[in-house]
């Protein structure tokens, strides 16, 4: 579609890691002291880079809170992920990702037929747009 032709488009996946691929707020389990953390749902394991899980942890946060940008909404966890000894992403990349991670959710809205799954599509994909892209933006 002619709205998806501009959306910033992520180059194609390093692999670096096992991701999980819907990394989100709902896919931890935590035990009774809250200290230890289990993944749920690996259904989407697979190869790739820390940045599309914690791009997919920003969209998921986006999509929950209109009101939070993308600085907003990953300034915490990036912080929290290099001082545990992680790697910032590439800021321009990381826009692609969190972009492509929108346009999924918002995918998933009308495949899930959500109430209000048009208008909440329709929010995904300009959130999306309104990212700068990697050819865009030398952040």
């Amino acid at each position: 579609s002619q709205i998806y032709r501009h959306c910033p488009r992520a180059p194609l996946r390093a692999v670096q890691c096992w991701v999980h691929g819907d990394f989100h707020a709902d896919q931890m389990l935590f035990e009774e002291n809250g200290v230890h953390a289990r993944l749920i749902d690996l259904d989407a394991l697979r190869p790739g880079e820390p940045a599309e899980d914690l791009a997919s942890w920003v969209a998921d946060r986006m999509a929950r809170s209109p009101e939070l940008d993308i600085e907003e909404a990953s300034a915490e966890l990036l912080t929290g992920y290099e001082q545990a000894g992680g790697t910032a992403p590439d800021a321009a990349r990381f826009c692609g990702l969190v972009a492509d991670e929108l346009v999924h959710r918002a995918a998933a809205a009308l495949r899930r037929l959500e109430l209000g799954a048009i208008e909440k599509a329709g929010r995904g994909l300009e959130r999306a747009l309104s990212l700068p892209s990697s050819d865009r933006s030398a952040r």
